[in-house]
């Protein structure tokens, strides 16, 4: 059995799959499986796939014939088919530094209680490093917790930040102990941008994290991006709402303290919805769903 089952789940980037898959097979950490998974993708991404058929690292090929909608699905999909005792999704349009495996691994294998290890990542646009999430979280949060490396529990970690907003801010970053993943994947299945929120914060949970500051891994900045597409997007919104939710459902009632700041903050993307509402861009429907969901 491999001990790292790695998924890459594709939707349209042929122009950045072969440096993807590349820089996975150029790991200097080895014991590992590749699952590609292509979420019916119009352009040219089975013909760059079909290369890699026989290579020794994948063990499987899966192509959608209708697109499923959300990225989370295929997550869910690669997890069921790995056989892996870690898990990497390496999203297609990203790619990693060579001892992206071998350094989380070992920090993974160092304390059984870690659900997943992360790092940080440069910005890639247009082919230029344009700084790194590290540098962008201490501008924007005014703090340096991401300059060294740490191990936290993970309800501390919900406390300091990541009730807050997702600051684990790119999935190709993580490495998942496979057991921690599988358990909450199946309530990601209805989200489109907050999903891998969601994961983190229920992994949290139950488990300790931990977070290395080297830039291993390369996050493509474009477009297409869910994740810029939900930053000011109604969806985006209910979505954290509904995720913040579902996480203090999970967590004991003597953290009454995180349970009222994550309330303020649901509140808070509620007003910012009302304001679209009023505005008539959020239809009434839409605006009353959100609302029952505030108060569940």
């Amino acid at each position: 059995m491999p001990k790292i089952s790695v998924i890459v789940p594709n939707f349209n980037h042929s122009s950045f799959l072969n440096k993807r898959i590349e820089s996975i097979l150029a790991q200097t950490y080895q014991d590992f499986e590749l699952i590609i998974l292509d979420d019916c993708s119009t352009d040219n991404s089975s013909l760059i796939i079909e290369k890699y058929k026989r290579h020794p690292k994948v063990n499987q090929i899966v192509y959608n014939k209708v697109n499923g909608g959300s990225p989370f699905k295929q997550w869910a999909k690669g997890i069921l088919l790995a056989k892996g005792e870690y898990i990497w999704i390496a999203e297609s349009d990203d790619f990693a530094e060579n001892t992206f495996l071998e350094i989380c691994l070992k920090m993974l294998e160092a304390n059984n209680n870690l659900g997943f290890v992360y790092t940080d990542s440069n910005i890639i646009t247009e082919q230029k490093k344009t700084g790194s999430f590290k540098i962008k979280k201490a501008e924007k949060y005014h703090s340096d917790k991401w300059d060294n490396a740490y191990q936290i529990n993970g309800i501390e970690e919900l406390k300091h930040s990541l009730i807050k907003t997702c600051t684990i801010n790119n999935v190709s970053a993580v490495l998942f102990r496979k057991k921690a993943i599988e358990n909450v994947i199946a309530k990601t299945y209805d989200y489109k941008y907050a999903g891998d929120w969601l994961c983190y914060m229920l992994i949290c949970t139950k488990h300790s994290i931990a977070y290395i500051p080297d830039a291993l891994n390369n996050y493509r900045s474009h477009s297409n991006n869910l994740t810029k597409k939900s930053d000011n997007n109604y969806l985006g919104m209910r979505e954290r709402i509904k995720a913040r939710n579902m996480c203090m459902h999970h967590i004991s009632d003597t953290e009454a303290s995180l349970k009222r700041t994550a309330n303020i903050l649901n509140w808070k993307e509620f007003r910012a919805i009302f304001g679209g509402f009023i505005r008539g861009r959020i239809k009434v429907s839409d605006f009353f769903n959100t609302l029952i969901l505030c108060f569940s």
